[in-house]
């Protein structure tokens, strides 16, 4: 969405709204398209006093699996930006976004505050038990009579005498 930022900066709009949906199934997580649904985008840009902020909330529902169990999960995904824009580089804020032009691509700065908010792992249940390691099986569902235990390769000789 395109923003006619000139008119934000000289205070002609005080406030502008915007309500959208950005479709991001082509993004790919460790091979895995986790964004199947579109993403919504609500919020506003403000100039208050000269100082013009950016608001928005993104909300979807993401496709993954659960990092222990494998089980395929869709928890929700919401993110929150807030962000000074400004015309000057600044070194002093880190949440300020320097615009460059008279016109302002919303997408160029939401779209990596979403990537970088999804995480690495995501869990079915923070109690997850995941699979056996030696045979697979859902610890979740089943119990399995594996050794688990780690030996040391280098005292392996000595678990012989206590076979």
């Amino acid at each position: 969405m395109i923003i006619d930022f000139k008119q934000i900066r000289n205070a002609i709009k005080e406030k502008v709204s915007f309500d959208y949906e950005i479709n991001l199934s082509s993004y790919r997580q460790f091979g895995e398209e986790i964004f199947k649904n579109p993403i919504s985008i609500r919020g506003q840009i403000t100039n208050h006093l000269g100082v013009i902020k950016l608001f928005c909330k993104c909300e979807t529902v993401i496709d993954t699996e659960c990092s222990r169990c494998l089980k395929k999960i869709t928890p929700n995904f919401e993110v929150t930006i807030d962000n000074v824009l400004s015309t000057e580089k600044s070194d002093d804020l880190d949440d300020v976004f320097v615009i460059l032009r008279d016109r302002l691509e919303l997408n160029d700065i939401i779209i990596p505050a979403i990537i970088l908010e999804v995480s690495m792992s995501y869990l079915c249940d923070e109690n997850c038990r995941g699979l056996c390691s030696k045979c697979g099986t859902d610890l979740n569902v089943n119990t399995c009579k594996c050794d688990t235990r780690i030996i040391d390769p280098r005292l392996a000789v000595l678990q012989k005498l206590l076979d």
